[in-house]
């Protein structure tokens, strides 16, 4: 789940595992959704990984 700051999607059938407080607050499900345009998302619980340990 995250975020749709600006763009248009759309699914195959309408909102699916949304609650209507996420569908308020702009959340959207990238893995099921069709990008309608160019879009630009905010996944705020993303986090960087710290490098590899090699050897």
């Amino acid at each position: 789940m995250c975020r749709l700051l600006s763009g248009q999607i759309r699914y195959q059938i309408e909102w699916p595992g949304l609650s209507s407080d996420e569908k308020k607050d702009g959340y959207i499900l990238p893995c099921i959704a069709y990008p309608q345009s160019d879009l630009v998302i905010e996944e705020p619980r993303a986090t960087a990984l710290p490098p590899p340990v090699l050897g």
